[in-house]
Formats: C-alpha cells, sequence, structure tokens
C-alpha cells in the first residue's frame, strides 16, 4: 500500500514537472514568435494620403563566431564575438546580427574602421565603423525603442515619413509570406515606419524581412524607377495595433 501511495505521488509530481516544462516552452515560444501574428487587418475604407515610393529589404542574418573582425560597443570595449570580414560587413549593414542565439544591434560608430567593406558594399562607406550592442529583442531594434518585426517594419527617411507612420501598401495585399514558426499567411498590407538608416533617402523604403534574405514581396525590386504607390493610414485603431506590436515584450 505504501509503494503505491509513493508511486502515484511520483507520478503526479512528475505530471506536474512536466507541465512547467511545457508551460515554459509556451511561454517562451510565444514571446519568440508573439510580433509575427495577426496579418488580418481589414483593407482601408479609403484610400488617401497617397506617396510614390520604391523599396529595398533588410534582414538579420544568424553566424557563427569563427574569428577575424572583433565586434566593438561604443566604447570600443570587445563584446568577446568576432566574425571573417565579409559577415561583419554585412551586419554593418543590415544593422543587427544574431550569434549563438543572441542578438547584436547597431549602437553606432566608432573612431576607425575596423576592416575594408569596399569589396562588398562599396556604397556604405560607414559599415566599417559600425559598432554593436546587445539586444533583447528577438530581430534587432529600430528607432525610438521600438522592435523590428519581420514584415511589419519598415526604414525610412524620418524627413518624409515620420516615425510612428503606417503605410497601406496595396500591392502587398495578398502575399504570401512564411512567418517564423513556419506558418504561411496572406499579407494584409500595412507596415509600421519604426527604423531609419543609412542610405534611405527621399521615396526610398527599406522593408524588414527577418532572419531570411529571401524577400517574398514582388514589389520590392531595389530600383529607384521601380515605384509603386503607398497611402498614409489615419485609422487609430490600426496604427495603435501597430505601434503595440512593435514595443518590447
Amino acid at each position: 500500500m505504501r509503494r503505491r501511495a509513493w508511486l502515484a505521488l511520483g507520478l503526479a509530481l512528475g505530471a506536474l514537472a512536466l507541465l512547467a516544462v511545457v508551460g515554459g516552452l509556451l511561454r517562451w515560444r510565444q514571446a519568440q514568435w508573439q510580433h509575427a501574428e495577426g496579418f488580418d487587418l481589414p483593407a482601408p475604407r479609403a484610400l488617401k494620403n497617397p506617396l510614390t515610393l520604391w523599396a529595398t529589404w533588410y534582414w538579420t542574418p544568424t553566424y557563427p563566431s569563427t574569428g577575424g573582425v572583433p565586434l566593438l560597443d561604443t566604447e570600443e570595449h570587445p563584446l568577446g564575438l568576432s566574425l571573417p570580414p565579409e559577415q561583419f560587413c554585412r551586419a554593418a549593414v543590415e544593422g543587427a546580427v544574431r550569434i549563438g542565439g543572441q542578438v547584436y544591434t547597431f549602437a553606432g560608430t566608432g573612431p576607425h574602421k575596423l576592416t575594408d567593406c569596399k569589396p562588398y558594399w562599396p556604397q556604405m562607406p560607414q559599415a566599417p565603423y559600425v559598432r554593436f550592442e546587445k539586444s533583447d529583442s528577438a530581430y534587432g531594434e529600430g528607432v525610438d525603442d521600438y522592435d523590428l518585426v519581420p514584415y511589419r517594419t519598415v526604414a525610412v527617411d524620418e524627413r518624409h515619413i515620420p516615425v510612428g507612420t503606417v503605410l497601406y501598401i496595396p500591392s502587398a495585399r495578398g502575399n504570401p509570406i512564411t512567418l517564423p514558426d513556419g506558418r504561411r499567411v496572406l499579407h494584409d498590407g500595412y507596415f509600421f515606419a519604426a527604423d531609419d538608416g543609412y542610405g534611405i533617402g527621399g521615396n526610398h523604403i527599406d522593408v524588414f524581412i527577418g532572419v531570411s534574405n529571401d524577400c517574398p514581396f514582388p514589389w520590392v525590386l531595389s530600383r529607384p524607377d521601380a515605384t509603386f504607390t503607398a497611402y498614409i493610414v489615419d485609422d487609430s485603431t490600426i496604427k495603435e495595433k501597430l505601434r503595440r506590436r512593435h514595443l518590447p515584450p
């Protein structure tokens, strides 16, 4: 009888432990992917405030720390990681990099360059001077403490499109995208201006697509002559939803 009681107690404790583990995994997964959900906003009732734009895309690459160019912070202290020159330059151009599960994001520039990026990105002379810092976000950070959100965030020229602006791009509505958890959904056409960047000027926007360098948007052609129409959204409910989605957890 005593053995049965101990066995029952052991099974109960084991079940509780399993539930705790599962609950922890679910909470981690929710935090990891919470920004990727909700591409089901309704189309605007009316389209107004049109803009003629063209677009490029950017992403957060994932690399191992394999030696080469050290990552430094803005105080010129080593972060204990290093990348081959081409990968370092790519991380500098994209503004963030994931190494060993940790995201490091753009923190500023330093007084001297760390490598030569001309063979890879001759149009980005500031890349060798980029300094990094640790980020608590899943993909990196934009401006004004906003997190980057795959397929939602756009980097803009703040003189042309203020940070916090919501854009509706009809060409994006219905585009199939693959979310970080593997689900395929149709994009609803809305984007949130939460970032800026070198080389982003005038009617040029840069669309953040997550950790893949495979852009799913056929209207993003990386050419100034490949323009499309976007509309500034003034619906307060939609603006608040997208703003909240870009806030840290």
